[in-house]
């Protein structure tokens, strides 16, 4: 899982995996609410761990909020038929939350994707439990709800201030077969410098930097590169800003209407953007005014 991560959420994912297995790993062949819920709990416990600064409104909130719930009704659902529905409709709970937690999230509009994946995977386990056929495409609720209530191809995209980089260089890889003087306490460190998990097996690294070249040199001392990905920001952020002005039109249409039928039936007939009233049915300046940037 930490080899084939792609991105924080990923490697948050894998860490939560190494958790909840190292738990699972001694129990007895057959394994209760009780035994899922305690490795649920050191599954986050290990992904908080392995963060250096542990940040809400992600996918960390998410199973923090559905372990938490998970201990609390482990006595009360003795099987997985009822238990793991609850758990997930813990989860989806905190994924609807995350855009509270996170102003980027609530700024583009949108949950936290990693929290979508990790709801995802809760479906799986439920749909195996249940003898289910596994779904190749699964939306949580709170994506649903989202994407209902918005549509545009970059219209999130284009709100959003794509400024400028900072850091020019997304660098990426693996540190293995360790020396042998390779300590606990160099890894650490390492980590002080980088944007690391692992341990003496294995270490994965991601950092954005404007010098690839130091990070790999620290990560040399320590033991073998393996698999280096370095990307540059820089072009892909100019890549964007191109493509978002090609997509841009001379005219917008923006609809301010009350019902499902009556957004639907603007959506159909092309509308950009379309905005519904509040509890008086007129909608605030300020939405007009973001659906106008938009």
């Amino acid at each position: 899982a930490l080899r084939g991560a792609r991105g924080n959420a990923g490697v948050i994912l894998s860490q939560i995996f190494r958790g909840i297995c190292s738990v699972l790993r001694g129990s007895k062949p057959e394994v209760d609410t009780r035994t899922f819920a305690k490795a649920m709990e050191q599954g986050t416990k290990v992904a908080y761990n392995a963060v250096s600064i542990p940040k809400e409104g992600t996918i960390l909130t998410v199973v923090r909020l559905m372990s938490e719930f998970a201990v609390k009704v482990a006595g009360k659902y003795k099987d997985f038929e009822t238990f793991i529905p609850a758990v997930i409709a813990e989860g989806d709970r905190a994924l609807a939350m995350t855009p509270e937690l996170l102003p980027v999230l609530k700024k583009a509009g949108v949950v936290d994707s990693g929290g979508v994946g990790l709801m995802t995977i809760m479906r799986g386990f439920q749909a195996a439990i249940m003898g289910e056929e596994i779904a190749s495409e699964v939306q949580t609720e709170a994506v649903q709800q989202q994407s209902d209530a918005d549509f545009g191809d970059n219209s999130d995209i284009i709100s959003m201030d794509l400024g400028d980089i900072q850091f020019a260089y997304c660098t990426e890889f693996f540190v293995i077969n360790l020396k042998k003087s390779t300590t606990l306490a160099d890894i650490d460190k390492l980590r002080e410098n980088l944007m690391c998990i692992g341990d003496l097996e294995m270490i994965k690294v991601h950092v954005h930097t404007n010098s690839p070249g130091v990070a790999l040199t620290y990560a040399l001392e320590l033991g073998e590169l393996d698999r280096p990905k370095i990307e540059n920001m820089l072009e892909q952020n100019r890549a964007l800003k191109a493509k978002i002005e090609a997509e841009k039109k001379d005219q917008g249409m923006l609809a301010i209407c009350a019902g499902e039928g009556s957004r639907d039936i603007f959506k159909d007939l092309f509308v950009d953007r379309v905005i519904e009233g509040g509890q008086t049915m007129n909608p605030s300046a300020s939405d007009i005014a973001t659906a106008v940037q938009k």
